[in-house]
Formats: C-alpha cells, structure tokens, sequence
C-alpha cells in the first residue's frame, strides 16, 4: 500500500488565492519530507470550490519545491483542453520533476465549467476519449495523424517527450461505474472518491479487476488508487469523537435537485456543481448516473459524522484500528490510498500545522508496517 494526499485547493471566503497556494504547498512539502507516494492536485474553474485551473502548471511549480514525492493530475479535463498541449505541457513537467508525474484525466461533470469555456457537454466520453488516444500517441516520440470526430492531428511530432517510458503512470478519476468499466477495458486504473462506501468500493475494484483481465491486462501490476478521510487517535473513543464532531462534507449535494429551480445558497451552490446542461437546465446527456449516484443516496451518505461513515469511509481509530482498516482495503486491490487529513468540511482550512502534526504521527506509527506489503 502506497499513501497520498489530495488537494482540492479550496478558497476559504477570508483567504486569497495566494495564501491558499501557500498553505497547501506547505502541506506537500510535508508530506514530501514524511515520505508520503503522491500529492494529487485537482483542476477546477471559476469558483472558490477549487482555484487550480491548471495542474500541470501547479505540478511543475511544486516539483521545484519537492524532493522525492510523485506529483499527480487529479485530474485534467480533458474536455477543456487541447490534448496535444496536454502531452506536451505533462512530458514538461515529467521532466521538471525527474519522472514523477502521475497522470490522472477525467471528462469533468460540473456544468458551470462548461458553460464558462462554451464547451458541450454532450458527447464528452467520446470526446475524452480521443484526447487519450491523442496524448498516448503523442508521448512515443514518433510523427503521427489522428482523425477524429473531434480533433485531427496531421503529421505531428511533440516535442519535449515524458522522461518516464513509455509514459507517465495514467489514472481516470470517476465515481460512475460505466467510466470505471470502459476504462477497465484499456487497463487504466481508477481513483475514486471518499465519499464511496467500503461495499461499493470493493464492488468497484473487483469488476474493474475482471474486465482488466478479461481484456488482456495484468491488474496486479496496476494502482487503483481510493480516497478516505483519515484520523489517527491514542483511543478508538477519541478517534470517534472527532470523526462525529464533523460537519457534512457536501452539505450542498444534498440539496442538489434538478427538478426545481434553486432557491438558497446551497441549492445555487449545488446546481453550479452539477452536470447540468446550461442549455436545458436538466442532467446533461451521459451523465444520467448523477441523479441516481447522488440523489438515490440516502441523505446520511453525505455526512461523514455517522456511525456508517465511522465504519464505512473514515480510516479512523487507535493504530491497530486504522491499520485494520487499511488491510481491509488492501484486500479489496487498492494499492495507493489518498489520506484526507484534519477534515472540517468543503471550504474549512484547519491549521497547516494541525494537518501537518497528524500527517507526522500517521508517517510514524502507520506507514511503516506497510512498506512491504505484498499485494493481495
């Protein structure tokens, strides 16, 4: 088992943006010295929600400030951009950082993204799709042409090429099992969010796991890479008292609803989060499993202070409690688990130093017994 960070880069309504650069490179270059795998860095656009619109960019800066942790795309929307600057701007930063950039794409879901660069969201598999196809291409160093629906590349070679051969590590990050089943098909593993259950995660893994194989890919040579809100304790009480003392972490998806117009800060909030096509103003068409991914939960599967978040997505507890939890994972074929540490909700920075202090204990008393663990 392998152990990461996530960062979302959230801006708190009394921070600027430069200070929320700050704090979360503070926190990587901790977690670079404790000798965590990845920091994994999301894109998002034109919101508070998240104020990286460009992680590569972001990942190349952080290379000049780290040492020896891989750094990760969590995710390029492939959607918004075009994926021959995509494989160029990656092999720059794989080689800024001495071949340790992960690779991690996605087809984006939030429809105010979408609307603010006039891109559709009709289509975006497909369209993602041959963004892959383009940037897998382009990293073998030869001239190519691609014709597609959406892109033609005409006799083109990139230049520079990733330091990594044949290609940095590649990762799609969705919550929807149709994505995670046809990108099981090409052997490329997932990551999946905290907010999955441990019986819907393990579901996940295992159909991944048998498509792979099926279609000619060794899964064990793979990472499936898990997110989970993490808090190490002296007792498994003190552990759940944190761990209930939280607020919801989406408290906006559970008043998300297509149906009606929005009407409070939530609901705007929600709806600006959504896969909602500007256009019609209903659930845009391939991203049907929103509504019954996220509507057809129960409300209690938005909050993370639950006896069944306790048992079924925080890694929480005495060592031997989180240790536990962590085999259990282990067991199911995750090998690289994104730690989310001090948690307090979308958009609640706790101290740097406070996350950082948990990151030190866990690098201490947790990491080590798993340095060696064979795969399951």
């Amino acid at each position: 088992m392998k152990f990461s960070t996530f960062h979302l880069f959230p801006q708190p309504r009394d921070w600027s943006v430069p200070e929320v650069y700050r704090y979360e490179t503070e926190i990587i270059q901790g977690a670079d010295d404790l000798g965590f795998d990845c920091a994994w860095i999301a894109e998002h656009h034109f919101r508070d929600y998240g104020v990286v619109p460009n992680t590569t960019l972001m990942l190349a800066h952080l290379a000049a400030k780290t040492r020896r942790i891989r750094l990760g795309n969590a995710i390029v929307i492939l959607p918004f951009h075009n994926p021959l600057r995509v494989a160029e701007d990656a092999a720059m930063a794989d080689i800024l950082s001495d071949g340790r950039l992960n690779f991690g794409f996605g087809r984006g879901y939030q429809g105010t993204e979408f609307a603010g660069f006039g891109v559709s969201m009709d289509d975006t598999r497909s369209r993602t799709d041959e963004a892959l196809d383009i940037i897998l291409e382009a990293w073998k160093g030869e001239p190519f042409s691609y014709q597609g629906a959406f892109y033609q590349v005409d006799n083109v070679q990139v230049v520079p090429q990733p330091v990594q051969r044949p290609h940095p590590p590649v990762f799609v990050a969705s919550i929807n099992v149709d994505s995670i089943r046809h990108y099981a098909k090409r052997g490329i593993p997932f990551i999946v969010s905290g907010m999955e259950s441990a019986s819907a995660l393990q579901e996940s893994c295992v159909l991944w796991r048998e498509i792979a194989r099926a279609n000619g890919h060794n899964p064990e040579g793979k990472e499936i890479v898990a997110s989970r809100p993490v808090y190490l304790a002296e007792t498994n009480e003190r552990a759940k008292e944190f761990v209930m003392s939280q607020p919801a972490s989406l408290p906006f998806a559970q008043a998300y609803n297509p149906h009606k117009a929005a009407s409070t800060d939530h609901e705007r909030y929600a709806q600006q989060s959504a896969p909602i096509d500007q256009k019609t103003g209903k659930v845009a068409r391939g991203y049907e499993y929103w509504e019954k991914g996220f509507q057809g939960r129960k409300p209690t599967d938005f909050l993370v202070n639950t006896e069944e978040a306790w048992e079924e997505r925080w890694i929480a507890g005495d060592i031997d409690r989180v240790s536990r939890k962590i085999e259990e994972l282990e067991r199911v074929g995750v090998r690289n688990l994104i730690c989310s540490f001090g948690l307090r909700g979308v958009g609640a920075r706790p101290p740097a130093a406070d996350v950082l202090k948990a990151m030190e204990r866990f690098a201490r008393d947790v990491m080590p017994s798993f340095a060696t663990s064979a795969p399951v």
